[in-house]
């Protein structure tokens, strides 16, 4: 896929297109329109290019601050908001004389929005998936795009480009050879998955499930299902909706849903069957009678799979095609990476809500292994005013678990701490430990990093086997770095 700040010759929309797409209105009492450039877009200054379009955020910081920087970097179109034009005509008119087009609109975030739905339109017989869902919907976007990849040309977001402004940003990635488009949705407020949806306007949806991440920002899971289910918001009778069966709001999420309706969770409905789970390999299994290895480990990712299948089926891929798709699957950065050397990582600390938590540590207990296994858990993040809940659960479900070894980092596992330590011999000096081999270490401070990074140096032996899952924020990837350098481990193994 093309990146966003990569420049080409063609205008992605004309001067016209914008004006129309944004209600906006031309600030340059004198513009030609030949002069106009729109070969590619940022929100951020430093990723101009020569004919870039900018759009300035008003947030924590006022973008419109950036508009020179911006230009310096080779923008030549700006959004600038009413209040601004209003209110700042001195800079108005000196950007105009430095030769920027400038176009003002009354929100820069939603004029974003208005012009990807329109440059999306651009191209009717694109075929448009949309994944969103508490958790798996990266994973899921992967294994989609690499099974699509097999057959058509195919683009999607990078990373987890999902947002209220990533995914408006991503669409501009379209062109006329692409045949499908794979567009994960995330979101951190109510109405943003609609907004999304109303960008790309998704002939396929999938939910990978209700759980509560960002519930702190949201209120209650029924209200995440029901910003959920909005992805269908814009769907016509061929849409089609792919729904986990299993999920306690599969109900609901198929109530009212227009289109065509796919269940997934079970494997007779892919024709699959006999699923071998091959630990930290994966899977392996049989379809369509043909031998197929799946290389993410854990049922919930092989869910994962299964929405992806049901996508790819419709999409008319062959059992050689999805072979090949699930096969040359690789993770990515965070997601279920697994490092093998004198000792083994798996690095899943990319994101962690309660229900990826739980999922996680119930399949390492579970997972067969000759050496020690040891849990590194970290916070998990926008949990609000339900996080102490959560984190206490988590303490409570790991003393109905047997690892060797576990250490709870950050300020909130705290919580899972003092559930884990009820009826175990306590900590009584203080510092962190006691005869169970559980610490914690509340990972605020570079000295508390240095300190939990310490101590789980001087406790890992050759052979064990290590889970490190928590939010991003706690960035639990800088103890990857420190393991594998101590255990000679830079050019281990990346299954």
């Amino acid at each position: 896929m093309s990146k966003l700040k990569e420049n080409t010759l063609a205008n992605l929309l004309s001067l016209g297109e914008v004006l129309l797409a944004t209600e906006g209105k031309l600030l340059n009492p004198t513009y030609n329109e030949e002069d106009f450039v729109f070969t590619s877009i940022a929100i951020d200054s430093r990723n101009c290019v020569e004919g870039s379009f900018f759009v300035p955020l008003v947030g924590n910081l006022d973008g419109h601050d950036f508009i020179l920087s911006a230009a310096e970097n080779g923008a030549k179109t700006v959004f600038v908001t009413d209040f601004y034009a209003k209110f700042h005509e001195k800079e108005i008119a000196s950007f105009i004389d430095s030769g920027l087009c400038l176009i003002s609109v009354s929100h820069t975030m939603y004029a974003l929005q208005k012009m990807a739905a329109y440059y999306v339109e651009k191209f009717p017989n694109l075929k448009k998936v949309a994944i969103t869902g508490s958790s798996g919907k990266t994973t899921t976007k992967e294994i989609l795009v690499s099974l699509l990849q097999k057959k058509y040309k195919t683009v999607y977001n990078e990373g987890n480009l999902n947002s209220e402004t990533g995914l408006p940003l991503s669409v501009f990635a379209i062109r006329d050879e692409h045949e499908w488009a794979v567009f994960e949705m995330g979101m951190n407020r109510r109405g943003e998955i609609r907004e999304l949806a109303q960008v790309l306007k998704p002939n396929i949806a999938i939910i990978t499930n209700i759980g509560s991440a960002h519930i702190g920002n949201i209120g209650t899971k029924d209200l995440i299902a029901e910003e959920k289910k909005s992805v269908f918001s814009f769907f016509e009778t061929s849409s089609i909706a792919i729904i986990p069966v299993f999920d306690e709001y599969s109900e609901y999420l198929q109530t009212n849903t227009k289109g065509q309706i796919v269940l997934y969770g079970n494997y007779e409905a892919l024709h699959i069957r006999a699923v071998k789970d091959r630990g930290l390999e994966g899977s392996v299994f049989l379809m369509e009678d043909q031998e197929v290895s799946f290389p993410l480990y854990g049922s919930f990712n092989f869910l994962n799979a299964l929405a992806a299948l049901h996508c790819a089926k419709i999409a008319g891929l062959g059992i050689n095609e999805i072979k090949r798709g699930l096969e040359e699957l690789r993770p990515s950065f965070g997601r279920a990476e697994i490092f093998n050397g004198e000792i083994a990582i798996v690095q899943d600390c990319y994101n962690a809500n309660p229900e990826s938590m739980n999922a996680s540590i119930e399949y390492f207990e579970t997972l067969h292994w000759e050496g020690r296994k040891i849990l590194i858990l970290a916070d998990m993040l926008e949990l609000g005013f339900d996080s102490e809940t959560q984190h206490r659960l988590v303490g409570k479900k790991l003393k109905t678990l047997s690892f060797d070894m576990i250490f709870l980092l950050g300020s909130q596992m705290d919580w899972a701490y003092e559930e884990l330590l009820k009826g175990h011999d306590t900590d009584e000096d203080g510092d962190g430990k006691n005869e169970e081999k559980i610490y914690y270490n509340a990972f605020i401070s570079d000295a508390d990093f240095g300190n939990a990074v310490n101590d789980i140096l001087v406790h890992v032996n050759k052979g064990d086997l290590l889970l490190l899952k928590g939010s991003r924020g706690m960035k639990l990837e800088r103890i990857s770095e420190k393991l594998i350098k101590t255990f000679n481990m830079q050019g281990c193994v990346l299954c």
